[in-house]
Order: C-alpha cells, then structure tokens, then sequence
C-alpha cells in the first residue's frame, strides 16, 4: 500500500498497483463509522461494508486485492495513520452524539459544515481534533470519569441528572437503569441539606 500523504486531500487509493477513486466527504466516512460500530455486522461484514461505500467502483476490485483496499480505506479514515484497533474506550458516538459533535465543530470550523455539499474527511477530522471546551469535551470527560470509576463534582452530578439521556448506554433499557443506578446519591441529599438551611 502506498503511504498517503499528509499534507493533501486524496481523493484516491492505491490497491494492488492500480488508483481506485474514492468518497471523500465526511458524511461517507460516517456512515463507514457507524457500521463499524453495528454490534450486529462482525469484523468481514464490517470490512465489506467499508469496502462499498468508500469505494464507488468497489465491484472493480479483484476479490485478491480486498484485503488491500481494506487497509487502504482504513488508512484514510484514520488520516494516513497506521490502522489498528483501538485500545481505547469509545467514549463517543459518531449518530447518536451527532447534535454535541455538529456543534462543537461548527464552533471550530466558524460555520455548520452540516450545510456544505461537500466537506473532505479529512479537513472534517482536523476541525474535530481542534474540538475545545464546550458541551461535547464536557460530556466525553464525564464520561470517561464514569468509565475509570472516578468521583465527579456536584456539578457534574447535577449535568448527569439532567441530562440522563447523554450518559445512557446505547439501546437504553435494563444496562442504563444498572449504571444509573450507580450513580452517588450522597449530592441530592447534600443538596436538600444546603436549601433547608
């Protein structure tokens, strides 16, 4: 596999000696991300559905060059960085964060990039990593505080409480009334404590 380039926005993937053109605009990549992240498709269906949609000609590919055009598509989304699984928590979600992450890339980006025809992934991906404070850093960080079981300050017990909708587990259900649950109660009590005085 040819390495990418940086500092362009391909628009193309080398795979077995041969450029295939490819869906460049963000919205494509999410799509590729959300099935990724579809519990129902395993790692092949998942490769395969890449495969089609950043590929437009993806019918034109010998069935020997798959794998390649795997690695390639995966080294694009990932921005010319070697793929690998992430060891990491997901601590978000591409759809269902979808209204925390348009915001706080349009506050970057000084636009909603929702309403451009066409915005590269990677130009997409830049304004993502430049994400500062806001909602989303704040919702991802408690998250994450949830995650390694460590303590969260009043105030984010409240923003919890509030926004429960937020913190639950994808599918909702009997695992979010569990980890609610979890949450410290001590806060509430506190809280009432301070208003009757």
């Amino acid at each position: 596999m040819k390495p990418l380039d940086p500092w362009s926005l391909p628009t193309s993937l080398s795979v077995g000696g041969r450029e295939y053109r490819i869906r460049t605009d963000f919205r494509a990549v999410l799509d590729v991300l959300a099935a990724a992240a579809d519990p129902e498709l395993d790692k092949t269906a998942a490769a395969l559905v890449m495969i089609k949609i950043i590929y437009p000609d993806a019918e034109t590919i010998p069935y020997c060059h798959l794998p390649e055009a795997a690695e390639a598509a995966c080294a694009f989304i990932d921005a010319g960085t070697e793929c690998g699984e992430s060891t990491a928590a997901r601590l978000y979600d591409w759809r269902r964060d979808a209204p925390l992450i348009a915001s706080a890339v349009a506050a970057v980006a000084g636009r909603d990039v929702r309403a451009e025809p066409y915005l590269h992934w990677w130009t997409f991906l830049s304004y993502f990593l430049s994400v500062g404070e806001g909602a989303f850093s704040s919702v991802v960080a408690i998250r994450d505080k949830r995650r390694r079981r460590l303590p969260l300050s009043q105030a984010e017990e409240r923003f919890v409480r509030e926004n429960r909708q937020l913190f639950a587990p994808p599918g909702g259900g009997e695992e979010e009334e569990r980890l609610l649950s979890m949450m410290p109660v001590r806060v509430e009590k506190q809280t009432e404590r301070n208003e009757k005085s």
